[in-house]
């Protein structure tokens, strides 16, 4: 391939090591390829180049410690509708109860 002068495969989804006879090319020819590797492009780290993300044992403990909160926050909620529905209906209770009526031709 050191005869070929210019060559862009950039954004065409490759995947892999590249063979030593690219490593002429610029880095340029080969942007969008995000699971390419090898020369001029990064080292390959095992078999197959990965782009940086998320490891699995944090996004499992980030959704883990989210539902933990979206359930207490639910739990926290329903208590504070009851005490507050519970105290709305004692109220409610107390002040017809202290109220009497009485017209004026009983009084006599």
């Amino acid at each position: 391939m050191s005869s070929l002068g210019r060559l862009n495969l950039s954004y065409k989804n490759l995947q892999g090591k590249l063979d030593d006879g690219y490593s002429h090319l610029p880095i340029d020819s080969f942007v969008g390829n995000l699971r390419l590797c090898g020369l001029p492009l990064d080292l390959c780290r095992g078999s197959i180049h990965h782009p940086k993300g998320w490891s699995p044992a944090s996004v499992i403990a980030i959704s883990f410690l989210s539902s933990v909160a979206v359930i207490t926050l639910m739990f926290i909620t329903t208590i504070l509708l009851f005490r507050t529905k519970r105290s709305g209906l004692n109220r409610v209770g107390d002040v017809s109860s202290g109220y009497y009526f009485s017209s004026p031709s009983s009084r006599t």
